[in-house]
């Protein structure tokens, strides 16, 4: 499709300064012989070539009569989570119109990236309406993508030219892939006890809570309710009330195998403080502990096992060789890495498997060491002045075709 003579071309695409700042970090770094632009995704709709694809768009005899691809499906899973319910009789209007505006984002971008050919369309998470239109696009025509991310592990970003979260590469890897991995001893001693990042309150909060953890209890840290990883990585679980109620079931039908007091700790997420109200569902639960302060990693030190649907915080549970379940799709959901669990799968049975068997601290190591060495990038995107491009920027020259 290309000239093979002339210079490879990378194009970012942004939808926020965040990622802009980042981007233009790369393109400083990159080799003189690689031309790259940035492209704005949000003064795309004040241009003539948006709106001219309209009418293209609205007589093609081929456009789509609904949505059906999932990275563009995101956007609008999230208004329907979120609208307000008087506003549900208005949803096959506003589908349509998210269909009508996607069309056009791929439209425009099938254009550009045809008029001025690139080799790679680099993006940051890649679910944002335009942003997945443009690799729809991109993939359409054979450009070469590559996803970047928060990465799992504190100062690092993913960059994964097949997606992100359970989308990625390492989707399906084995247990005998991580066991494979060559380690470093001296590298493998500063693994264990890293912990993540602690993140604030979405809306700030001067509450405070009067918390006794119990002597023995299960962790589940709630996702953020509109996020990917539940709308687009959860088949079982639709949202956190489903995921509490199961779990709260699944280890008082536990207790009542074993004449035991196990109890489950439930912290929310801080990204929905103020966004969500739990309420009733705590209330369902009064045996169950509910906190919105306290802090994550001492909760899963306390731990005797976590559950997660796909969180981060799964990986956290292994850096302090904690039991880990997993409901929802995730990469690191490996037999024997972790234990994953569906909504048709007995809890209380899984619960005694996971308390029977130790973690298996030499898979969890190999699996990390992989992670941190191998897949994660390292970059501080809170500090890029101090930060070296070169890991980026080499991952970056790896996916040019």
């Amino acid at each position: 499709m290309h000239d093979g003579n002339r210079r490879k071309t990378i194009a970012f695409i942004s939808c926020a300064p965040h990622q802009s700042r980042l981007f233009s970090f790369f393109k400083r770094a990159l080799p003189p012989d690689v031309d790259s632009t940035i492209v704005n995704v949000n003064l795309l709709p004040f241009t003539f070539e948006f709106w001219a694809a309209l009418p293209r768009v609205l007589t093609a005899p081929n456009r789509p009569r609904r949505i059906t691809d999932p990275a563009i499906a995101l956007d609008y899973k999230k208004y329907v989570v979120n609208r307000a319910v008087v506003l549900r009789p208005l949803d096959e209007i506003v589908e349509w119109l998210w269909r009508v505006v996607a069309a056009i984002y791929f439209e425009l971008f099938i254009r550009r990236f045809r008029k001025r050919p690139i080799d790679l369309l680099v993006v940051w998470g890649g679910f944002q309406l335009p942003v997945a239109a443009a690799l729809i696009a991109a993939r359409r025509i054979g450009i070469g993508t590559l996803f970047c991310e928060n990465g799992y592990l504190p100062k690092t970003i993913v960059m994964d030219s097949m997606g992100i979260n359970a989308g990625n590469s390492l989707m399906g890897k084995t247990a005998e892939f991580y066991r494979g991995v060559t380690i470093d001893n001296a590298r493998r001693e500063r693994l264990l006890d890293m912990p993540l990042v602690t993140r604030s309150l979405k809306s700030g909060s001067a509450a405070s809570e009067n918390i006794t953890l119990p002597d023995r209890f299960i962790f589940l840290p709630l996702q953020v309710h509109d996020d990917s990883q539940i709308l687009l990585y959860s088949p079982h679980f639709p949202d956190m009330p489903s995921v509490v109620r199961f779990c709260a079931l699944g280890i008082g039908e536990y207790n009542r195998r074993h004449s035991t007091n196990l109890r489950l700790v439930v912290k929310e997420h801080p990204s929905d403080h103020g966004r969500i109200d739990y309420s009733d569902t705590f209330r369902a639960f009064p045996d169950a502990v509910f906190t919105k302060l306290m802090n994550t990693q001492q909760i899963i030190e306390k731990s005797a096992a976590v559950i997660t649907v796909n969180s981060t915080v799964g990986i956290e549970a292994m850096l302090h060789l904690k039991p880990v379940i997993t409901l929802g799709n995730a990469f690191y959901a490996v037999p024997g890495l972790v234990q994953p669990c569906g909504r048709n799968d007995d809890l209380p049975t899984i619960l005694e498997q996971i308390f029977r068997n130790p973690a298996d601290r030499d898979l969890i190591e190999h699996f990390l060491y992989f992670l941190r060495y191998d897949y994660l990038v390292p970059l501080d995107r809170n500090n890029l002045a101090a930060s070296d491009p070169g890991p980026a920027v080499a991952k970056i020259m790896k996916a040019l075709p």
